[in-house]
């Protein structure tokens, strides 16, 4: 049993580290961070219950076999991160096409066919649950609800996790901008900005503060604070520049556009606005093709878009 013991320290040790996580993350909900230490320690002085050994090998996405030494391969625990996979490129071409129908089908799938991911990964399939819940099924309760369960699960402190977090608070606070909570909405994607401001920017950084810019753009438009609208959609083009996608470049020049519309500048917003639907038809997206040919129609003053 001492041998056994020594051998569960090390390997949770090893994978622990691998996961990001520190004792006290790993320990939080399941046990104390104590009890993490003397599982580690070199004498193998703590034998943990099956439960607490279950819930442990769960959060760090392992068998307990594998942790008590009676399995010697560790592939499975370098598996790839369905963040990385083939699935989530198809899951933001989904989204940006706001085709959430397609998208509720992939995550009810993934869902149905994945048994051991990590806390993170479990984020980002409740995450985009709750995005069908809300898009797709209509259910504001229910879409709230799992965006709750999302935040609520512990994760590292690894960027791509932080940068998730952030994202998800995004999308929630747009769910707030769709249902008339503009207050809402704006303190929290003035908090998403905050944090997202904090992390050394890279292009997935860029692309996040793009979409936040573009939010609270139409919140102020909604409050008729044109002045904040036209400064954050404008950030949000810079933005879209610096992050090098075609997507939100479209949907940052449709905002100035259609910020200048509701201030009288109307010809210089229907020449955003048609560069817009010049590169939303390259993309071949025919929701926002017509969102944005209805625009330039009519230029009414509450046709928006949001970003999830």
């Amino acid at each position: 049993m001492q041998k056994q013991t020594l051998v569960l320290g090390e390997r949770l040790r090893t994978i622990r580290k691998m996961r990001g996580y520190t004792q006290s993350e790993l320990a939080k909900g399941i046990c104390t961070q104590g009890v993490i230490s003397n599982i580690e320690g070199k004498n193998g002085k703590e034998n943990p219950s099956s439960s607490i050994l279950f819930q442990l090998s769960e959060r760090l996405g392992v068998t307990m076999s594998y942790l008590y030494g009676q399995e010697e391969s560790a592939s499975f625990v370098t598996s790839k991160d369905i963040r990385q996979s083939e699935v989530s490129k198809i899951i933001k071409n989904l989204k940006a096409r706001r085709d959430y129908a397609a998208l509720n089908y992939i995550i009810e799938n993934e869902k149905n066919k994945s048994s051991q991911l990590s806390n993170a990964e479990k984020q980002y399939l409740l995450w985009h649950e709750a995005v069908c819940s809300y898009y797709e099924r209509k259910s504001v309760d229910e879409a709230i609800s799992l965006f709750t369960r999302a935040l609520d699960l512990q994760t590292t402190k690894k960027k791509a996790d932080l940068v998730q977090r952030v994202e998800i608070e995004l999308s929630l606070g747009s769910i707030y901008y769709e249902e008339n909570h503009y207050s809402e909405s704006e303190y929290m994607l003035l908090a998403c900005l905050e944090n997202i401001q904090e992390l050394e920017t890279d292009s997935s950084v860029y692309e996040v503060m793009t979409k936040i810019h573009f939010n609270l753009s139409n919140i102020y438009n909604r409050k008729e604070e044109y002045e904040k609208a036209l400064r954050h959609a404008e950030a949000a083009l810079d933005l879209s520049v610096s992050s090098n996608t075609l997507t939100l470049l479209g949907d940052a020049l449709y905002q100035i556009g259609y910020t200048n519309s509701l201030i009288g500048n109307t010809q210089l917003g229907i020449d955003y606005i048609e560069k817009s639907l010049v590169i939303v038809t390259l993309l071949d997206n025919q929701k926002l093709v017509s969102i944005i040919e209805n625009t330039l129609a009519k230029l009414k003053p509450h046709t928006s878009i949001t970003l999830d």
